[in-house]
């Protein structure tokens, strides 16, 4: 039967009475313990075998700390109290000693904190992968908010077509010539505001994220791990940068840590999660994600919030959860429902908050972190985003005239040439929303290291289009408020035209 705190406080402290001072600290750690434990009562032989190895194990720690717990450590004698007791012991001798970081500074690997520097500390903006959410694709290992295609451009019109380099790469392995007439008729979009745009300032914050994680020493593991076909410790300087954790039990995760990067990736353990056995068509359209499989937004984000509890991840920084609906709009553009894609999971956004504004890619998708929810099972597959948010501040020359912002409108998807006479055009118009002010996340590539900065930036949601719904993939439109962003996307910072590209 599971024993209460109350009779667990007392035989500890019949054994123990000077830890009764330490009572504050012990019952967080024995409630924990004890909510997990399952009350399983092991039989005779598993005591005996317990209380064996817990004074085998007594014998071996000589520290004063350790030997002060091996004297009452085997003592205990009920099942309950002894699953019990052993994870305290541990945890309190840890406890007794400095925690293990891998920061310079002792902090924890995960934090979140800001320093200030001065004006334009990280260097000049203009060489960043700005403008179109076409062109922006984060560097391997970075996690951008779940956005889509783009609008990509070709003689000063939108042909309505996946990014150029995602196009000509999909072309050239389908052996198509990326010089092929476009569909018909070609459309131009016009983007209209009609709305006030907020007040700007003549200065703005930049953040970049500073990555202090500290590798481990690998003269710390290498003692422990004998091969027997090298020796490890023979290796000296080397560090371990990353390591993996695998959950073998259904449902089960597998964990990327990366301790430069200060960064963790959770994904499930594929043999541990069902798998299809399908042959044939019709078994894989059986079990094809219908549209009444799929769980209602709050159900989504509930299953993602139990499992960010459960796991304490720490959300402090991050705003109010959202569902990708990308899917659904390509879904309702489908002709045949029967043949339109569902995916498999949902995923629920949690946007980063600085300065009390939301974070956002290029293509206005929450930037933060990204629970994948399974549709059929409803449990969450996949955690990407988890990473220390350790900031570095830094003021630029922010955009002043709100007539560059409503110049770039009216200019947005244009690039200088013209279809060619008797080619069939239309025009469609996109109506713009009120602007949300907030921070949208660009990657620079500078001596062989890539920085992340967060800039100040206004993103228009799409509110109305007519004209050209059917191969439209904006979301909506972001525009940089730091000064020298937005003149290089007026200057040239756009995704090349596809035939540019190909003579190249």
């Amino acid at each position: 039967m599971k024993t209460s705190l109350k009779t667990f406080l007392a035989d500890l402290y019949e054994i123990d009475p000077s830890l009764k001072t330490h009572e504050a600290e012990i019952i967080p750690l024995v409630e924990k313990l004890m909510k997990s434990d399952p009350a399983v009562e092991p039989d005779t032989e598993f005591v005996k075998r317990l209380r064996m190895q817990l004074k085998n194990r007594a014998a071996e720690l000589s520290s004063p700390a350790s030997a002060g717990f091996s004297r009452w450590l085997y003592a205990f004698g009920g099942a309950v109290t002894a699953a019990v007791i052993i994870p305290v012991a541990f945890v309190a001798m840890n406890n007794m000693k400095p925690a293990t970081t891998f920061k310079q500074d002792g902090s924890a690997l995960f934090s979140y904190s800001v320093k200030e520097e001065g004006e334009s500390a990280f260097g000049s903006l203009s060489m960043m992968n700005a403008n179109d959410m076409t062109s922006a694709r984060p560097p391997e290992g970075k996690m951008m908010g779940v956005g889509g295609g783009g609008v990509t451009v070709t003689n000063a019109v939108a042909v309505e077509a996946p990014a150029p380099q995602a196009m000509m790469a999909r072309d050239m392995d389908a052996g198509v010539d990326t010089k092929m007439i476009a569909p018909y008729p070609i459309t131009t979009y016009a983007y209209v505001f009609e709305g006030e745009l907020p007040e700007l300032t003549s200065s703005v914050a930049v953040y970049k994220r500073i990555t202090a994680g500290k590798s481990v020493p690998f003269s710390a593991l290498a003692n422990s791990l004998n091969l027997g076909n090298i020796d490890l410790a023979s290796f000296a300087g080397m560090n371990m940068d990353s390591v993996s954790f695998s959950q073998n039990k259904p449902y089960g995760y597998q964990m990327n840590v990366n301790l430069r990067e200060s960064s963790v990736n959770l994904d499930a353990q594929w043999d541990q999660w069902p798998q299809s056995k399908c042959q044939t068509d019709a078994c894989f359209q059986a079990e094809r994600v219908k549209l009444s499989d799929v769980p209602s937004e709050d159900q989504l984000i509930a299953a993602a919030n139990a499992f960010v509890k459960d796991h304490s991840i720490d959300m402090t920084h991050y705003g109010t959860p959202t569902v990708d609906m990308q899917w659904k709009r390509d879904y309702d553009r489908a002709p045949n429902k029967n043949d339109a894609w569902i995916p498999d999971q949902m995923r629920v956004l949690y946007p980063l908050v600085i300065d009390s504004n939301p974070v956002s890619d290029q293509s206005g998708m929450p930037f933060g972190i990204s629970i994948g929810v399974h549709v059929k099972s409803r449990k969450v597959m996949n955690v990407y985003g988890l990473m220390s948010r350790d900031y570095a501040k830094s003021e630029y020359a922010g955009v002043t005239d709100k007539k560059q912002i409503t110049d770039y409108l009216s200019t947005l998807d244009q690039y200088g040439w013209a279809p060619d006479a008797g080619t069939e055009t239309k025009t469609a118009t996109v109506t713009l929303g009120t602007p949300v002010m907030g921070y949208s996340v660009y990657y620079k590539y500078d001596s062989n290291v890539t920085q992340e900065l967060l800039i100040p930036s206004l993103t228009f949601p799409i509110s109305d289009i007519k004209g050209g719904e059917q191969y439209f993939f904006r979301q909506s439109v972001v525009i940089p408020l730091a000064s020298e962003m937005l003149k290089q996307q007026q200057d040239g910072g756009r995704p090349m035209p596809m035939e540019d590209v190909k003579a190249m």
